[in-house]
């Protein structure tokens, strides 16, 4: 069945919107790479836990009115997605040394850091505007990064976030609100302040998630990509 991107009005929706039970497939990985991204020198990275980034209002879930409805499901995939990045970054970069998000955890907690990794978090959750919100992260956030960076001996640091999301679509006689989630990861280095390199990936669908589907999109093209100024 042929599906076609609708823009509807918001008070339109509220009346005749339903959830949809099909999934989309997920979109190609969109992969960028910094000119001063120079791989020789990282040989040990560490991942944090996955942040939440709030919707802004230039996505089209706000614009055409389709509004998140994430489940207790949709969280647990979440953290899935957190859980598996380490793999997945070794599967790509096998000489790395990769520190897992739990092993971040501990370092912030035992290193008191933990104000700081608040700090970050409160930015992903307010910072309005780009999806590369660690180009314009808070001078303390930028702090926080770059002592975690000495505490844990790594060269750079990987920022996996996300936000969900819907899309509204039309088949007949009828508005499919669409759920899904957007992704992204970013290796960032704390001491420049810069992104070096960052990947998204968006999923739709109320119905099983591909797992390894996202962290390969993820994760198959570090050190690869679009050269862009990031």
């Amino acid at each position: 069945m042929n599906l076609r991107l609708v823009w509807i009005l918001p008070v339109f929706l509220g009346a005749c919107a339903t959830t949809s039970n099909m999934t989309l497939p997920a979109t190609p990985a969109d992969v960028m790479i910094s000119p001063r991204y120079d791989q020789t020198q990282i040989s040990k990275v560490a991942i944090l836990p996955m942040l939440a980034r709030r919707p802004v209002e230039t996505d089209l879930s706000i614009m055409n009115g389709a509004q998140p409805v994430p489940t207790p499901q949709d969280h647990i995939f979440v953290d899935q997605i957190g859980q598996t990045l380490p793999s997945g970054v070794q599967k790509t970069m096998p000489g790395w040394k990769v520190i897992p998000p739990d092993e971040s955890m501990s370092l912030i907690n035992t290193h008191n850091l933990a104000m700081g990794y608040k700090n970050l978090m409160a930015d992903f959750n307010t910072i309005p505007g780009p999806q590369n919100v660690l180009a314009v992260i808070s001078p303390d956030s930028q702090a926080f990064l770059k002592e975690f960076q000495r505490i844990s001996g790594a060269d750079a640091v990987l920022v996996g976030y996300y936000c969900f999301s819907a899309i509204v679509q039309a088949r007949t006689f009828e508005i499919v609100n669409i759920q899904g989630v957007n992704f992204w990861l970013s290796l960032y280095n704390p001491t420049v302040g810069q992104v070096w390199w960052k990947s998204s990936v968006s999923r739709y669908g109320a119905g099983e998630h591909d797992l390894d589907e996202i962290i390969q999109s993820l994760t198959s093209a570090i050190g690869k990509g679009r050269i862009t100024q990031l």
